[in-house]
């Protein structure tokens, strides 16, 4: 291709894109409220009537799609079982629960594009799976790893809160929920909030009307199956839009109806699809361990023109450009390549093949002037690249209409049809292929604003641009997570890549937590301001967007050169960015993140399904047997809480605290979570949770009343995560007599571990931790009295001080009440001791 070629291009492109350019932008696009509301009624599963929740969750996820079943298999693989999915649809899926429209496929390869295809055991049909089977699969994931277990459809959020005196976050839905998560999910998505073209007269169409997401097969006819439309058969039928939607769609249409209208701004590059069957055999050497993850690394690879992979393993139209990039950079020189030659083998490498795009419309379409409406005049990766084995054969047929609005889009809708350049096209049903929102604000999009700390708002921190880091990440607001593909990778060919990789992240950050016994996590305004450096948009991308004919890739062409419109990615480019996350996760440091625990802890990590209390302590676990009989897992979970609790103590994470705090603190916990429905009853020497005991009973009392059954098997685990970390803090044990007591350090003459067993007690203490407390006044929970509240580092223990069992030594005057100690010089005179 010469210079004048190019020249030529360039102001061809110009051309088509100056005529595109609309001052509203984004604008332009209706929501979908008011009168056209019901288009957003889901006509797929009927709502099932249920009860608000008022429960709480360790982790809650908006969204069930490929984010939420990713990160919710991820959670499950880690151990935490406590996991709820908010969904608007009535099912799993996401998009492809919305997109039953005929002919729905993924147009990248399924290979890469299903997720958890290893982990499931699951081999694509086809190259380019359809719709049923990607739905299919959604619901696989969702049901191996647990997820119907607790999801909720057809409910939306409405608002996400941070309570701070909790640390946890506040879940209301449109169906009045108002539930508790400590950790909550954000993977809404940006293909979920269909759009309207905002056309005048809209509302004035007295036909049928509806938008590829909501297909009403019961107009049509047909199923998301394929079924034949055998009720269009005398239909005259407009699509409006002519993107990826209506791409796979009009050939369905075309072979269905009496008349297709097909109204259109801006073509599309349609490249070959190739589709074909996967050959099992040929599938069962590919598949060795690990085999999807290499796809995925190989097919990013091969998209970067700065990577020079050996194979490339996908092989098609998407893969093709970078190669041919690849190919003129690598191309012997007179001399040592500058910027501009490198500019220069981009532009044409596209050039070259934009123009075997177009030439391949020329090859198909019968009729020319047909075939040149159709050819799309912008650099490929300006919009959405298409491919499709079908839809340029759909124009041959002569029902099939191209009504081309050269750039300026339809003019209006009218009671009786579309009107073009004042002529009006009669219709009987109006198709909107027009899309979702994509570069919208982002909390328009999810339907919700949150507010982090101090009641900031999710809207005004991001009133300049998404702010993140790793995508994932917002300082402002612990606890939560995006899982979405910007500001991290950005691979915009294959999102859900994207989606599993920050599912990796979320796991991992939470399991640490677990490990260590930390609540809140948040990442660090300097480390968020530290990312955001690294995702300065490149000058030559800037430039590129800047060029192209609107669409959603530049903000409908109202594009600042500020911040990508859609939130960017790693400046060194998605294989760089995936190593890097990837050796930040195995540091184990997760530099960037503040992880605390705050005076009240949100929950244990209770598995309800399996009974699984996991070891806060050292990431061990104790398989805790079924309800009814030996330890009751909620009991564990308690005590679990509580022990953490004189842990901190131990540590001074806690600071001055009246004797009941912590039982006070627990309480709190049971009334808050709903999980534990029992008394909490203090003694003069223990505090013991139990379901079954009424207040004031002794434990003894309860043992011979409510005897579980012994599990020598389990007995040692759950005693070992009891006193994990500092031995001789708690000693859970049974005299002889059946009376539960302090245990002495030694494990001579216990029992098995029962559930009514679980306290708290105080080890020996003796004057000289005695005489670093001071008296504090002040009344504790029900039930308790006022203790003195420890002044250094040490546990404060609830119960009376014991008697020290050391002789004085002579010549020292004891101090009253424990012999053999001197009195602390800097006690404050008249201090009292504990009582």
């Amino acid at each position: 291709m010469n210079e004048a070629d190019r020249i030529a291009l360039r102001r061809r492109y110009a051309q088509e894109r100056d005529k595109r350019l609309r001052p509203d932008g984004n604008d332009q696009y209706l929501e979908l409220m008011g009168r056209f509301s019901h288009l957003l009624d889901d006509p797929y599963a009927p709502r099932t009537e249920r009860d608000p929740r008022r429960d709480h969750v360790t982790f809650a996820f908006v969204g069930g799609g490929f984010a939420g079943l990713v990160t919710g298999a991820s959670l499950k693989e880690a151990g935490l079982r406590d996991v709820r999915i908010v969904e608007k649809g009535g099912g799993f899926g996401g998009t492809w629960y919305w997109n039953r429209y005929p002919g729905a496929q993924c147009d990248t390869s399924a290979m890469i594009y299903m997720p958890l295809l290893e982990e499931t055991g699951h081999v694509p049909s086809e190259r380019y799976a359809h719709a049923p089977e990607i739905r299919a699969h959604c619901d696989r994931i969702a049901r191996q790893y647990g997820l119907y277990d607790d999801v909720l459809f057809h409910t939306e959020v409405t608002d996400l809160e941070w309570d701070a005196s909790r640390a946890r976050w506040i879940v209301r839905t449109n169906r009045a929920d108002e539930f508790t998560a400590q950790f909550v999910g954000i993977g809404t998505g940006p293909l979920h909030v269909a759009k309207l073209p905002g056309i005048p007269g809209i509302e004035d169409f007295e036909g049928h009307a509806f938008h590829t997401s909501r297909w009403d097969y019961a107009y049509t006819g047909g199923d998301p199956d394929g079924a034949p439309m055998d009720r269009l058969a005398g239909q005259r039928v407009a699509i409006i839009g002519t993107g990826a939607t209506a791409v796979q769609c009009v050939p369905h249409l075309a072979r269905a109806c009496r008349a297709l209208f097909v109204f259109q701004r801006t073509p599309s590059s349609v490249d070959v699809r190739d589709n074909r069957p996967i050959d099992p055999g040929w599938f069962a050497e590919v598949a060795a361990p690990g085999w999807q993850e290499r796809w995925l690394e190989n097919f990013v690879a091969n998209m970067a023109a700065a990577e020079y992979p050996e194979e490339d393993l996908v092989n098609d139209g998407w893969t093709d450009l970078a190669k041919r990039i690849r190919g003129r950079i690598t191309a012997p020189r007179s001399g040592p390549a500058g910027l501009q030659d490198l500019l220069d083998d981009f532009e044409i490498a596209d050039f070259e093949k934009m123009s075997e795009i177009r030439a391949r419309v020329d090859a198909i379409v019968t009729d020319q002037p047909t075939a040149q409406r159709l050819k799309a005049w912008y650099r490929q990766l300006c919009k959405r690249p298409c491919f499709h084995d079908e839809y340029l054969g759909a124009y041959n047929l002569p029902s099939v209409h191209l009504v081309d609005t050269d750039g300026q889009g339809v003019e209006r809708i009218t009671p009786a049809g579309v009107m073009v350049a004042g002529v009006e096209y009669p219709v009987d049903c109006i198709i909107y292929a027009s899309g979702f929102e994509v570069g919208t604000e982002a909390t328009r999009r999810y339907g919700f604003d949150m507010a982090g700390r101090d009641g900031r708002k999710l809207s005004d921190y991001w009133s300049d641009g998404m702010r993140s880091m790793h995508g994932v990440h917002v300082h402002g607001f612990p606890n939560a997570f995006h899982v979405q593909l910007w500001q991290g990778g950005n691979v915009i060919a294959n999102v859900p890549h994207n989606l599993t990789d920050a599912a990796k992240t979320v796991a991992a950050v939470v399991s640490h937590m677990a490990e260590g016994g930390s609540d809140v996590v948040e990442v660090t305004r300097e480390a968020e301001d530290a990312w955001m450096e690294l995702l300065i948009a490149n000058p030559v991308m800037t430039s590129f967007l800047a060029d192209c004919t609107p669409g959603y890739y530049n903000n409908e062409g109202h594009f600042d050169g500020r911040q990508s419109p859609l939130g960017g990615g790693y400046r060194e480019g998605a294989p760089a960015y995936f190593r890097y996350i990837r050796r930040w996760r195995e540091a184990g440091d997760f530099a960037g993140l503040e992880f605390s625990r705050p005076c009240l802890r949100s929950g244990p990590l209770l598995d309800a399904g399996r009974e699984q209390v996991h070891h806060l302590g050292d990431a061990r676990r104790a398989q805790v047997g079924p309800p009814g009989g030996g330890i009751d897992p909620a009991q564990v979970g308690l005590a679990v809480e509580l022990r953490q609790r004189v842990e901190e103590r131990r540590r001074g994470g806690v600071g001055l605290e009246r004797g009941g705090d912590v039982v006070r603190q627990i309480a709190a916990l049971r009334a808050l979570g709903s999980q534990f429905n029992d008394h909490l009853v203090a003694d003069g020497d223990a505090r013991i949770a139990h379901p079954h005991r009424g207040h004031g009973e002794r434990p003894s009392a309860v043992a011979r009343r409510d005897r579980p059954a012994d599990l020598p098997s389990v007995d040692r685990a759950a005693y070992e995560m009891l006193s994990f970390g500092a031995p001789g803090l708690v000693r859970v044990k049974r005299n002889r007599d059946d009376r539960a007591a302090p245990g002495t350090g030694t494990d001579a003459g216990t029992e098995p571990l029962k559930a009514h067993d679980l306290i708290v007690a105080r080890p020996p203490r003796c004057a000289a931790l005695a005489g670093r407390a001071r008296s504090r006044s002040g009344r504790g929970s029900p039930g308790t009295r006022s203790r003195a509240a420890s002044k250094g580092p040490g546990p404060r223990w609830p119960g009376p001080r014991p008697r020290c069992p050391r002789r004085p030594r002579p010549g020292l005057r004891p101090r009253r009440g424990c012999p053999g100690r001197r009195p602390d010089p800097g006690r404050a005179a008249g201090a009292g001791r504990p009582r």
